[in-house]
């Protein structure tokens, strides 16, 4: 029994040793981050207590510029805190006590500087953009009262950046939090009651430790040159990637492919010795649709029945390839998104934005009297 004691005091005291050094090794990195003006803390004096914010410039750093630019030119003194969900997060930087906007001093949007390395955790501060429009970051702001992770989500309304976190005043935060709220005219037009009831001004923010906006600057040149090479690096990879399977898809065929001014392209598997199509014909056919770097997707070849249709109801790639066809023929069709399914895709089957390869055969232009109405 005592064995067993002090071989779990022994476990204890190493787990204490470990969690010690690494809290060592945490701060020291802390304060050198500090030292190198990319970690400014600023003091943020409210009516309910102040909150001190510890801001990333290391990771953030044209958000941080952006958020400091409005602090150093006081443009958040005497705002509010606006938009408060219990329990969830709470937003300011935008109204004065009377709900009216504050709209001198406001500098143009900056762009989304969304990044996977700062979550929305409790107790984290990000910008606010305007609703599903990511590239409009201006003053407003909100912090995080619990973990809100899909606030990260880059297809939730464009996701939002995140660029610091409290390190003192948390309290304070869920005490503003808690307020009581109702709804207000001059916000989301009187429908939501989340507007405090009585308000809860920002007094003042202001920085009490080192920023170094040359710094900063170099890291957001830094950033955006990487941004920019790994940029044109999957462009080029995209475009050697469809260059590959074009070649791919004209070896299967046997035939090459040409293209038009839309950019559809075109390759002729057989000849026919029909009539060709008009839009408003109704046509019988069969078809394949592949993605562009191979799979299936459909098939109607498999079928005894050829579906029919009227041309101009078919995508604008077949539409503008078709005509080109005669009776009894069959071509192969390169079909860029603007001339397929475009930013919205198929659901579970085709990509937003994704190339795709029709294999198609025309079979049949149907006289009127057999079209199907």
């Amino acid at each position: 029994m005592y064995r067993t004691m002090w071989t779990r005091s022994k476990w204890v005291m190493a787990a204490l040793l470990v969690a010690n050094i690494q809290n060592s090794s945490i701060k020291a990195q802390s304060n050198q981050s500090s030292s190198s003006g990319l970690h400014p803390r600023v003091r943020m004096t409210t009516t309910l207590g102040d909150m001190v914010l510890e801001l990333d410039a290391d990771t953030a750093p044209m958000t941080v510029i952006n958020f400091m630019d409005y602090v150093n030119k006081r443009y958040y003194d005497g705002l509010i805190f606006h938009r408060v969900l219990e329990g969830t997060l709470i937003q300011g930087g935008k109204f004065t006590p009377d709900m009216k906007p504050r709209e001198n001093g406001l500098q143009p949007g900056i762009a989304l500087e969304w990044t996977e390395d700062i979550r929305h955790q409790r107790g984290t501060i990000a910008m606010y953009h305007e609703f599903n429009v990511p590239n409009s970051t201006r003053a407003e702001f909100f912090i995080n009262i619990r973990n809100n992770s899909s606030l990260a989500d880059t297809n939730d309304y464009g996701g939002y950046a995140v660029f610091g976190r409290i390190v003192e005043g948390l309290d304070v935060a869920d005490k503003i939090s808690q307020t009581s709220t109702s709804t207000h005219p001059s916000f989301a037009a009187g429908y939501s009651a989340v507007v405090p009831v009585s308000p809860i001004m920002i007094k003042k923010i202001r920085l009490v430790g080192r920023f170094d906006q040359k710094v900063a600057q170099r890291k957001l040149d830094e950033l955006r040159a990487e941004t920019d090479r790994l940029r044109n690096e999957a462009i080029e990879a995209r475009q050697q990637a469809y260059l590959d399977a074009v070649a791919r898809i004209e070896k299967e065929a046997g035939a090459t492919f040409t293209t038009t001014e839309s950019g559809l392209q075109y390759a002729v598997i057989r000849e026919g010795h029909g009539a060709s199509p008009m839009l408003d014909d109704t046509i019988m056919y069969h078809y394949r649709v592949s993605h562009l770097a191979g799979g299936e997707i459909e098939n109607t070849m498999r079928g005894d029945e050829a579906p029919h249709k009227k041309l101009y109801n078919l995508i604008k790639g077949l539409e503008e390839g078709v005509v080109m066809m005669r009776e009894g023929g069959k071509r192969m069709f390169i079909i860029p998104p603007d001339l397929a399914f475009g930013n919205r895709g198929v659901p579970n089957r085709i990509a937003a934005g994704e190339t795709v390869v029709f294999e198609f055969e025309l079979f049949e232009i149907l006289p009127p009297e057999e079209e199907d109405q």
